[in-house]
Order: C-alpha cells, then structure tokens, then sequence
C-alpha cells in the first residue's frame, strides 16, 4: 500500500477510469455519467494509483444541503482487488467528508449480501429496505402507449410535501429516492432531484391528493438503455397509469431493447407490478431480482 496515490479525479481520466473493467453486469452507469459527476460540485471523485496505473474510483455524493453523503461508482481493478486499495479509498473520501462541517449523516444502499453486515447492533447503521425487480422491455412492445398523466414540476412537488398526511403516507420513511439516492424532503435537493435524467409523475391534479408518486431516471450503458423506477406509495390503483406514463416518456427516448428496474417500498404488492409489466409485453428478468437495502448513521454530532 505504500505505493498507493490517492486524487481527486478530473476530466482527464475517463478513458483510464473506465479503463479499470467492467462492473454491475454491463449496466454500469458510470461511463455515461462521469462528466456529470466531475462537473457537479456536490460531487467528490478520488482515484487510486499505483506504479502510475488507475487501478480504482470512487465518489461521494453530498446531499441534504450537504448534511450527508452517498458512496457511488466505487470499484477497483481485479488484479488488485482484496488488497486494500478500496478500504484506502474509502479512508480517504470519509477522511474529505470529516472536514466538511455541514456533513453529519452517511448513507448507503447495498444489496443483502453486505446488508447483513450492516444490520448487527453495533454496526451505527440504522436500516430501511427497498424491494427491486428488473424487466426487459423488447424492441417495439410498447409503441402504442399513452398516458394523460403529466410530469410534476418543481411547484407541484412542493405543494405535495408542505400537506402532513401526504408527505407521511408517500414517504414514511422522510425519503425520497431518485437512482438510488436517498434525498431528504427539502428543497435544497430539488436542482439533484429534478436534473436532465429524471422524470416524477403524480397523481393528476383532478384528484384531491396525491396516492402515488414515481420516479424515473436513465441513461445508457453496455446492455442498451437503462431505466430506473422509484414507486412511492402504496396505492396499486393508481400503479397501471404511471406505469404506462413512464414507458411512453421511455419510448420518446428510446425506440429499442430497454431493462427497467424498479425499487418498491418493501411492503408494496409486486404481483400488481409484475401483472401490468407482462400485460405490456415486459419480461421480467430473474438473474437481476435481489433485494437492495438503505442505510443511514450519524458521522458527527
């Protein structure tokens, strides 16, 4: 480990940061976004070095008005893996982390595997779950499909959250997710939530409140396109409608193979889910099915 250099990452060392191989089974979200990540001050982006080789990233996500932070991207090259160059990355992010005064909480999400680690009583974490199922979306299924629903905005969120009951029943946990990120309910997240990736639809304003709240975010990786759906709620009534709002707006983006992956609150009824999914012509994709899980600790007092 001596060896090791540890930087901030520049625009400079896309090709050899993607260089480092390939991770998440070709839905790797990185080589579409890292530009994005570099240019975005709430982002922090470190790259490990040996022997003037980038053998690992890593990103740390500032969120919350930058109360909190979100582990992203993290990889090492195989070859040097189990080695202690990630625990040296991450050493170094939260290092970062500890000298900004703001930051007081860090939050992960994780697949079970480590999960099970986090959930032991000494661990710091305190736990939330997320339920997750992947769908293929072939070329040309869905063309015909339309919805009235329209895309929140900004005002229409805000509205949302400033009523009690339906803040408490759309987001009991006081989160809302966008790919993964755990984003608190206040405003100073709404330029992260609302970016040029994302899409919220809600309940129509015809209706007294909102049951329902989704929201998609994509991008392209190796496999094709890539679409993540959060559901907030528990309302399956309401499923069928954004769920057919949402592959409209994919199909705006993209005319071939699509995967979709949705994360669901844990008690929501996936039978629903998966039923809409296959009467649209979805296949739903076994090896991706797990179970993702959200944590948060205190870093500071």
């Amino acid at each position: 480990m001596s060896n090791c250099t540890i930087r901030r990452a520049t625009l400079e060392d896309y090709e050899s940061v993607l260089g480092i191989g390939e991770v998440y089974n070709g839905v790797d979200y990185l080589p579409c976004k890292y530009a994005e990540f570099l240019e975005d001050d709430n982002y922090l982006n470190f790259i490990c070095i040996v022997d003037g080789e980038v053998i690992g990233f890593l990103c740390g996500a500032l969120i919350d008005n930058r109360e909190a932070f979100v582990l992203r991207a993290g990889r090492v090259k195989e070859a040097y893996q189990g080695q202690g160059y990630y625990r040296a990355l991450r050493s170094h992010l939260y290092l970062t982390m500890s000298k900004i005064k703001s930051v007081k909480q860090e939050k992960v999400v994780v697949f079970n595997e480590i999960s099970q680690k986090l959930r032991q009583p000494d661990s710091g974490f305190e736990h939330i779950a997320m339920q997750v199922r992947t769908f293929e979306i072939p070329e040309g299924s869905v063309e015909e499909i339309s919805s009235d629903l329209q895309p929140l905005t900004q005002k229409d969120l805000r509205r949302l959250l400033s009523d009690p009951e339906t803040r408490d029943f759309l987001f009991p946990e006081g989160i809302l997710y966008v790919h993964q990120v755990p984003y608190k309910l206040i405003e100073g997240n709404f330029p992260s939530i609302f970016n040029k990736r994302t899409v919220l639809f809600g309940t129509p304003a015809c209706r007294s409140q909102y049951k329902l709240v989704t929201a998609g975010h994509y991008f392209n990786v190796k496999l094709g396109f890539r679409y993540i759906l959060d559901i907030h709620g528990s309302s399956s009534e309401e499923l069928e409608e954004h769920i057919k709002a949402h592959l409209a707006f994919i199909r705006e983006l993209n005319k071939g193979k699509t995967t979709v992956t949705i994360f669901t609150p844990q008690t929501f009824p996936v039978d629903v889910l998966d039923d809409i999914l296959k009467r649209v012509g979805a296949v739903y994709l076994e090896p991706f099915h797990s179970e993702e899980h959200t944590f948060r600790r205190w870093v500071s007092e």
